[in-house]
């Protein structure tokens, strides 16, 4: 998934958050920082699984203490071309910042709506 579409994804569920905080009557500016950030959470929360799930039981250990930075470079090569040849470790990644916006709006949508003076 590239850059431009994350983007576009993250800003409609920004927009989708912030309208339903101004429903509420609660700050808009706080639930869209709210959003970015549980979203941001989802994406590394992602990445984490799928890395796991891609080199279970292929890690040196030894290796990467020993060859710290080479090893890494060539981890970080082989995952990269995982994700970009794989496209369920995409939508893994992707399912995972959804649940973050989820994770949003159900807070956003629990949050009581304060009553206005002298509505009944």
């Amino acid at each position: 998934m590239d850059l431009i579409s994350i983007v576009f994804l993250l800003g409609f569920f920004v927009y989708r958050n912030c309208a339903r905080a101004k429903e509420k009557g609660v700050s808009v500016v706080l639930w869209g920082f709210l959003t970015v950030l549980f979203m941001f959470v989802g994406f590394f929360v992602g990445y984490i699984i799928t890395f796991l799930a891609i080199f279970r039981g292929v890690l040196d250990m030894h290796r990467l203490e020993t060859d710290k930075v080479k090893y890494s470079e060539e981890l970080a090569l082989e995952f990269q071309h995982a994700v970009i040849n794989n496209p369920v470790h995409s939508l893994a990644i992707m399912g995972c910042a959804l649940g973050g916006y989820l994770f949003a709006r159900y807070l956003l949508s629990t949050k009581k709506t304060p009553e206005k003076q002298g509505e009944i």
